[in-house]
């Protein structure tokens, strides 16, 4: 035996109890041999005894998953290498038995060398399942009790709570988030737990608190925490995978019409193939548009992690002046598919008494705007000032809308040089073209019933009648079909860092509330005694600390240049830039057309079985619903209701099955009292060559209208479809189009 076990019978201490004692008399020495004016110092050092506890924050449910599926990984690992030890052990050692000269290693050796071979060496390991190794007597008895080539034998008393109802939890909880119902939150979880054993065997025998906290553990890598989301979602309802399959071959087909692009797969560089080869010039004239909130205070964006203060413990929270100006800025932003950015519009709230549509913009509040310079299709550059507007809450309206669309088209692209039909020169130069609005489906926009919006309807009409198309997102689909949605969250971010900067200047310049009482109270006696009070003095007086619509221009253009135009610091040249612009129509799918790119490898869309691409998501699903049926058949058996567990993965309902005529078309049309349909381009029959989701003609949408308004008969109706002829070339594929 060690010595150290004699002494602790003869009641002496411990070799780590004289280690401390000899630290303690140590230290006490180093405190009485300091000089008298280091008895404070002393004092300090003896408080070192009396320190209080670390302190222990709470963790997180995330911060306590991600621990836990560090725990299964290991476990599993770990488990996974000693049962294929066991196994190759257990043969081994049976081969053996049967014809010893097979082989000649010693018993002892084989083992060493299967733990060394599975690195079950337990090296490190002394708090890891993966301390197990193989030993000798353990691969001897399950040779003798025949047990060759299986799985270990399980360890401990058999469990009490059904593991096949645990993982049925697990899977239906998986099952929900991919419903339309929305995610399961706890609470509700432990409902379906609790309802599924009242009335059974199996009631009151467990706690339950107990049993969802195995769950939990043993399944960490399926039930992570995630953000609260709302059940009623409308994104999930919209944004499937069918809907956006289908999205795609609708815009197609108005690429193609409007020759944005040919008919014939692109080879791209790197061996893939695009289903459409766009042409490279008309992608100047399609626009991708977008709208964002900018606020004018120094919080972060709601889109970041919550805002937070830096508080003392021992003192009582104390308020804040809010930073938060009142006034509501919206930016209004878009980009070419050729990658050039257009003039955005900002809308500023206006506290006027005027009437709606006659609120004002200040001067002072464009100032410090930057030109946006641009090609945008045409031979030379040119330069344009972003355009402003105000109405009461500072955003969007059809009104708004309509007259920015308009400007701005014309402003960028000459309406002499805007048409429906392409025209080139005799070397390829586009001459005249449509240009292509692609926008998210907002509220009140691009509504179908004329009736409710005749404004919108007549300019829709002008509009389209010059060339100029308007095609709409699906609703609620700007996080994953949005251009500029992709390029906002950076851009805001600098943006909010410039904010800081706009806010801190302020700051410097304002006089605080202390020092304005003093200014204030001396300025009677001054003004007395004949002094001029400057008028910086009286702003730094009168002015509270927050941002106004003038900072604006500050915070996304930065310092101007010379010329006018943007910063190269500055958040809005930084972040729509050509190679950002273009990054991001690759990875949607524009161009190259590749829509599979983003229907395979995009989490916000929501799969379905049987939508006829097969995906990780959908192979997942596929398990998960084998998986379920066969859980309950067992739980059933086993005792439990599980009736409760009703998830059912959706289904998807195939593609849309297409009228097979043109009459037929119009009639389904016709039949739904509306001209357009939510996520395709706006179409109003007066006026549209083609409704691509009916698969209009291009002289029945005139001839259909009169019908269609009074329900009259469409059979003696002329339905020929106009055709066109084009002829192609090696630099841009057409020179001519010749119409019959």
């Amino acid at each position: 035996m060690q010595w150290w076990f004699f002494e602790r019978l003869e009641g002496k201490l411990s070799h780590y109890q004289r280690k401390v004692a000899n630290e303690v008399e140590k230290r006490k020495s180093q405190a009485s041999d300091l000089p008298q004016d280091a008895e404070p110092a002393a004092a300090a050092l003896q408080e070192i005894g009396n320190s209080p506890e670390p302190i222990r924050t709470r963790r997180t449910s995330l911060q306590k998953n991600v621990q836990w599926r560090n725990k299964n990984t290991e476990r599993k690992t770990g488990e996974e290498r000693y049962q294929l030890a066991i196994k190759a052990a257990t043969k081994i050692f049976h081969q053996k038995k049967l014809d010893p000269s097979s082989e000649r290693r010693s018993q002892q050796a084989i083992i060493d060398d299967l733990n060394e071979e599975y690195r079950l060496t337990g090296v490190n390991k002394e708090n890891s399942w993966e301390k197990n190794m193989l030993s000798l007597a353990t691969v001897k008895r399950y040779v003798s009790q025949g047990l060759i080539d299986t799985t270990p034998l399980k360890k401990g008393k058999t469990p009490e709570i059904s593991r096949n109802w645990m993982k049925l939890v697990a899977v239906h909880i998986n099952m929900c988030q991919v419903l339309t119902v929305g995610e399961s939150d706890i609470g509700t979880i432990k409902a379906t737990m609790a309802a599924s054993l009242i009335g059974t065997e199996w009631e009151g025998e467990f706690k339950m608190e107990y049993a969802w906290e195995t769950i939990w553990h043993e399944h960490a890598e399926t039930l992570v925490p995630a953000g609260h989301r709302a059940a009623d979602d409308i994104r999930w309802h919209w944004v499937t995978h069918g809907k956006i399959e289908q999205f795609f071959d609708d815009i197609k087909e108005v690429l193609l019409e409007f020759l944005f692009a040919l008919d014939e797969e692109e080879e791209l560089d790197d061996g893939t193939f695009a289903e459409i080869t766009l042409i490279l010039d008309m992608l100047a004239r399609w626009i991708c548009f977008d709208e964002s909130h900018h606020p004018l205070d120094n919080s972060k964006d709601a889109s970041g992690p919550r805002a937070k203060t830096l508080t003392h413990l021992e003192l009582s929270r104390g308020g804040a002046r809010s930073t938060r100006s009142w006034h509501h800025v919206t930016g209004c932003y878009g980009a070419t598919m050729a990658g050039e950015v257009i003039p955005p519009l900002y809308i500023f709230s206006s506290s006027s008494s005027a009437a709606e549509g006659n609120e004002r913009v200040k001067v002072k509040w464009v100032e410090t705007h930057a030109y946006i310079k641009g090609k945008w299709g045409n031979d030379t550059y040119k330069k344009i000032k972003p355009w402003v507007a105000a109405t009461k809450q500072g955003s969007m309206n059809n009104a708004l809308f309509m007259s920015y669309v308009e400007e701005a088209t014309w402003a960028m692209f000459p309406k002499e040089k805007c048409s429906l039909v392409v025209e080139r020169d005799e070397h390829c130069r586009i001459i005249k073209a449509p240009v292509l609005w692609l926008m998210d489906a907002a509220t009140n926009r691009c509504v179908a019933n004329a009736a409710k919006t005749p404004e919108w309807d007549e300019w829709a009409k002008r509009m389209y009648s010059h060339g100029v198309l308007i095609y709409l997102l699906l609703p609620n689909s700007t996080s994953v079909l949005a251009v500029m949605d992709e390029l906002f969250r950076a851009y805001k971010g600098d943006c909010h860092v410039n904010s800081q900067k706009a806010f801190a200047q302020k700051q410097k310049l304002q006089a605080n509330v202390k020092a304005v009482a003093e200014l204030k109270a001396e300025h009677p006696a001054r003004r007395a005694a004949g002094e001029t009070i400057s008028s910086e003095e009286l702003k730094k007086v009168n002015s509270v600390v927050t941002l106004q619509p003038e900072d604006v221009g500050k915070i996304c253009f930065g310092e101007l240049t010379e010329d006018g135009i943007p910063a190269a610091d500055s958040p809005f040249a930084k972040h729509f830039t050509k190679e950002k612009i273009i990054r991001v129509r690759k990875k949607l799918g524009f161009g190259p057309f590749q829509p599979k790119n983003l229907l395979v490898n995009n989490k916000k869309i929501r799969h379905e079985l049987g939508q006829g691409t097969e995906t990780k998501q959908v192979d997942i699903m596929k398990d998960l619903s084998e998986q379920y049926k066969d859980l309950k058949e067992k739980c059933r058996a086993e005792g439990f209701d599980v009736d409760v567990f009703d998830a059912t993965i959706p289904t998807s309902s195939g593609p849309i099955q297409r009228n097979a005529t043109t009459e037929a078309r119009a009639r389904a049309l016709a039949a739904t009292g509306k001209t357009a349909k939510a996520g395709l381009m706006w179409y109003n029959l007066k006026f549209l060559k083609k409704a691509n989701y009916n698969k209009m003609s291009t002289k029945s949408a005139n001839v259909l209208l009169p019908a269609i308004k009074e329900h009259t008969s469409l059979e003696n109706l002329d339905l020929s479809l106009q055709l066109s002829v084009r002829r192609h070339c090696p630099c841009c594929h057409i020179t001519s189009e010749l119409q019959f």
